[in-house]
């Protein structure tokens, strides 16, 4: 987690996307992919802040192809984050 953490301190990317519960758990701490879709999250790494959006992994897509809506819904909101429209 130290590793990953510095290397988006370095980046200074403008948005995280985080796929899956493995990914939300290893950058956020936290599990439950649902509830952490539904409320805003953020990645503080070093002194840059930039907002993360989890988003079902492309596996689980495949499997439960009624979460794609969801996961489109996801992405327009990055879309959005990254047009600087919210």
């Amino acid at each position: 987690r130290p590793f990953l953490l510095r290397h988006i301190a370095l980046r200074a990317p403008k948005a995280v996307v985080l796929l899956g519960n493995g990914a939300c758990t290893a950058v956020l701490g936290k599990s439950g992919l649902q509830r952490l879709r539904e409320a805003d999250q953020t990645v503080k790494a070093g002194a840059h802040i930039c907002p993360a959006f989890p988003i079902y992994a492309p596996e689980r897509l495949m499997t439960i192809p009624l979460l794609k809506r969801e996961a489109w819904a996801d992405l327009l909101k990055l879309k959005a984050t990254l047009e600087g429209r919210t």
